[in-house]
């Protein structure tokens, strides 16, 4: 289950980096793209995942997934917001998957050496792996997921709940 699990999980921050894209897409009026892109995205996700289940069953349905996210929001989504922003495409992916992925990596080099140290974990062990994952993903969007305005928003809701 474990090249399903990556697969997902990548898959999820390609999606994360892309929230930017699709905020300027969405806030600049052009949601026909998004519309079209995400409609794109659904047709080939299900074609990939009927083809490369036969070979590779529940990862290549992972896999198809992937690869038509990637495709489909680094292709049109990140592309086209760049360009709308008027913004080198280059630049822009860096900053937008970037972010992401540079502050997710020490989380993800910390649970892959917590996994090769204790492969076969507690109860406990489980349970405090999901707080950490909890708040690598917290860490994850407070630094480059959440705008500036909700950073602060839920800084006051925290301040708020521990009062």
């Amino acid at each position: 289950s474990y090249p399903v699990l990556a697969s997902f999980a990548v898959a999820n921050l390609m999606m994360a980096a892309s929230l930017t894209s699709s905020t300027l897409l969405f806030g600049s009026g052009r949601i026909g793209v998004l519309l079209g892109a995400e409609a794109a995205r659904y047709a080939m996700n299900l074609a990939l995942v009927i083809l490369l289940y036969r070979f590779l069953g529940p990862t290549g349905m992972a896999l198809g997934t992937l690869v038509s996210i990637v495709a489909i929001h680094a292709g049109i989504v990140i592309h086209r917001a760049a360009r709308w922003a008027g913004l080198e495409i280059s630049g822009f992916l860096t900053r937008s998957v970037g972010a992401p992925i540079l502050t997710a990596l020490p989380v993800m080099v910390l649970m892959a050496a917590w996994k090769s140290v204790s492969p076969t974990p507690s109860i406990p062990t489980v349970a405090l792996r999901s707080a950490v994952c909890l708040a690598g993903f917290g860490l994850i969007y407070a630094l480059a997921g959440a705008f500036r305005e909700e950073r602060r928003l839920a800084g006051k809701v925290w301040a708020e709940s521990f009062r």
